[in-house]
C-alpha cells in the first residue's frame, strides 16, 4: 500500500498495480482470508487515482491526455467494483457473488 501512496504521490499511473491487487485478493478469498480494512484502504487509495485521473481529464491540454487519462479513470472504475465485489466477500463470508 505505501508503493501506490508514493506512486500517486509522483503522479504515477496505479491502474494496473490496482487490478493486481484485485486479482490476488479474490484469489486468497477462500485460501488465506483478507481483512477489511486492507480492502477499505485500498479503496480509499483507488477514489484518489478516480480523482486524479478525473481532474487530469479536466486540465489536460490536448486531446490525446484527456483520452489516456479517461482510459485510465475507465480501467480504474472497472478495479473498484472489482474491489467492492471482494469487499461484500469479506464483510460478508456467506454471500454468493
Amino acid at each position: 500500500m505505501h508503493a501506490l501512496r508514493l506512486k500517486q504521490l509522483t503522479k504515477t499511473s496505479i491502474r494496473k498495480d490496482l487490478l493486481k491487487f484485485a486479482i490476488i485478493f479474490s484469489q486468497m478469498l477462500n485460501r488465506v482470508g483478507i481483512s477489511f480494512d486492507t480492502i477499505r484502504e485500498l479503496i480509499e487509495i483507488a477514489a484518489t487515482e478516480l480523482n486524479s485521473s478525473r481532474e487530469e481529464i479536466i486540465t489536460s491540454p490536448d486531446i490525446h491526455s484527456k483520452i489516456a487519462a479517461q482510459e485510465d479513470l475507465d480501467g480504474n472504475m472497472l478495479e473498484v467494483l472489482y474491489l467492492f465485489v471482494i469487499a461484500a466477500k469479506v464483510s460478508e463470508p456467506n454471500i454468493y457473488v
